[in-house]
């Protein structure tokens, strides 16, 4: 058992003891002990009091030099991926080779900022004798609160486009998935950011709720619950603030009768098991051709009987949710196309993957689990299986499979999500494009060129002679 203490926070470009003598103490899977401070209101006004003075150095820069800076830490991020990632293994359960997997994907999302920032400039149209502009402004001081799930993968779909548009950033991460962000913050200490321009605080949900009420806090960034966006999008009305929301998802997984049944199978099985099932874009809910609905839960039942190594559940609380929905839909005999023989390791904070079929809604299946449990149907017409498959208040991520893309892209013109894999699974991750959700699952876009568009302020200047 390894005890870990963080101590400090980081604001004026130092690591300075918190003014709060309150810790969050974290028992991980493996029964290591990591404590952090609880930040307080001292704590918090120091760090905005710090993030004041950055936005004013750093939005002054050009994005040449901005870009240089985003370019700088993309390096070392790549440099260090090793040691992120066995923060990440340590803390959140996570397997080594994945997390150094996920570090790679960080830095090159950084990289993929500094291409976008470099060669932005201001829009300029004519018409006639007059000009019109059309200028990106910093939108100011963003809050940067982030989930315990994916810690820099999360921080790095952000943060290189809040500072890309020229704002300085306060990050709250989890208490549950501190330890790659405090080791990332002392990494870029060394990279030219204007002092001041980046922020650290630990704490909880009180911490972060201080946070967004704050008035000289004019953005929130945040990935989380569906209920907590909620919370925070009422505590930011008062002031209006800018919001960028990436929330939680019951993503739907389609396989017609013509997709290659082995791959379709490994992506499905990969695509919810994941990470311990514990991704927003996890698929979820599992609708299959009614012609090969047999043939595919019989191949699905050996490959999952074939999977020896299952990663831990990172928080006690979520294991304690999950494994209360399994044993309610046991108890409700919600029939069962697979399971384990054992459903659950206490010890080591492990669910083995179980898989339902439901013949009716039911409420506790509808939610977001965020668990290696998925429900399957089958399904005859396709009118149907759209308005089953948009049957939800999420609309974060979804998967198709067959041969046919055309049928797969007019499928994917009718489903209401953010992100849609045709063919393939949660693992393609791309910097080019967006990523956020429709309906309940959020609002704005991540990544991109509408990434920095996210976290800036649109100014229109028309100029007559």
């Amino acid at each position: 058992m390894q005890k870990i203490k963080l101590e400090k926070l980081y604001f004026n470009n130092k690591w300075q003891r918190p003014k709060s003598k309150k810790k969050f103490v974290n028992k991980t899977f493996e029964n290591n002990l990591i404590s952090l401070p609880l930040g307080n209101s001292k704590d918090i006004l120091n760090a905005i009091s710090s993030a004041s003075l950055g936005e004013k150095k750093f939005s002054i820069l050009s994005n040449k030099q901005k870009s240089k800076i985003l370019e700088k830490i993309s390096i070392k991020i790549k440099k260090n991926a090793s040691i992120l990632a066995k923060k990440e293994q340590l803390e959140l359960g996570k397997g080594f080779l994945n997390a150094k997997k996920e570090m790679i994907a960080c830095s090159n999302l950084w990289k993929h900022a500094s291409k976008v920032i470099k060669k932005r400039k201001t829009k300029i149209f004519k018409k006639g004798k007059t000009k019109l502009l059309e200028i990106y402004e910093p939108v100011g001081i963003v809050a940067l609160i982030v989930p315990w799930n994916f810690p820099m993968i999360v921080l790095s779909e952000r943060l290189p486009y809040i500072l890309a548009a020229g704002n300085s950033v306060l990050i709250k991460p989890s208490e549950y998935g501190s330890l790659s962000i405090q080791y990332f913050v002392n990494l870029i200490n060394s990279v030219g950011l204007p002092k001041g321009t980046v922020n650290f605080i630990t704490g909880d949900y009180k911490t972060g709720e201080q946070i967004i009420k704050n008035k000289s806090v004019n953005m929130i960034s945040f990935t989380g619950s569906t209920s907590s966006g909620k919370k925070i999008y009422k505590n930011s009305s008062d002031s209006i603030k800018r919001l960028s929301l990436e929330l939680g998802g019951k993503n739907p997984m389609v396989i017609f009768k013509d997709a290659d049944l082995n791959k379709s199978c490994n992506d499905v099985i990969y695509s919810f098991l994941h990470n311990a099932g514990q991704c927003c874009v996890s698929g979820s809910r599992l609708f299959v051709d009614t012609k090969i609905f047999n043939k595919f839960t019989k191949l699905m039942g050996i490959k999952l009987k074939k999977i020896k190594n299952f990663q831990s559940t990172t928080t006690s609380h979520q294991y304690k949710k999950i494994k209360k929905i399994i044993l309610k839909a046991i108890k409700d005999r919600i029939p069962i196309i697979y399971r384990n023989k054992t459903l659950f390791d206490d010890k080591r904070r492990i669910i083995y993957p179980i898989v339902f079929m439901p013949k009716n809604k039911k409420s506790y299946l509808d939610q977001e689990i965020f668990g290696p449990v998925l429900t399957i149907n089958s399904f005859k017409n396709e009118n149907i299986l759209v308005k089953e498959m948009n049957n939800t208040k999420f609309g974060l991520s979804a998967l198709i499979w067959t041969k046919n893309t055309e049928k797969a892209l007019i499928i994917a013109s009718k489903i209401k999500s953010g992100r849609i894999w045709i063919n393939g699974n949660i693992s393609q991750n791309y910097p080019d494009i967006s990523i956020g959700g429709y309906k309940e699952s959020g609002m704005n876009r991540e990544t991109g060129a509408s990434g920095i568009n996210t976290y800036s302020e649109i100014k229109s200047i028309i100029i007559n002679k």
